[in-house]
């Protein structure tokens, strides 16, 4: 079976590689007409919670951007101790050029 399977692979080598070129021509071209959608509404049902909240947020805030709020909620805020944390959460914020790679929470 394979000698035969050779055989043919070498008897059409060149309609084959001919379909070879074309096929790998045409994904190439499909490929770059590819687009990215990076919409979170049309990954998540509309009537789901998550995305009543989100559109909440907008309404609210605008669009999400890139925009990074922090709310703190505290009769102590000028106390030393959180405000020194403020200041190190806000510190450790600025190295970061994608929000999405930070990985510093802290309870305030």
């Amino acid at each position: 079976m394979w000698e035969k399977l050779g055989k043919a692979i070498i008897k059409y080598r060149f309609v084959l590689l001919l379909i070879l070129t074309a096929s790998t021509a045409l994904f190439g071209y499909w490929g770059s007409k590819a687009e990215l959608g990076y919409e979170f509404t049309k990954a998540v049902p509309s009537d789901h919670p998550v995305n009543i909240s989100y559109q909440k947020f907008k309404e609210k805030y605008g669009q999400d951007g890139n925009l990074l709020v922090v709310g703190v909620q505290t009769d102590q805020f000028f106390s030393e101790k959180i405000f020194n944390q403020y200041i190190n959460l806000q510190q450790n914020l600025k190295k970061f050029r994608e929000f999405w790679t930070l990985s510093v929470y802290q309870d305030l």
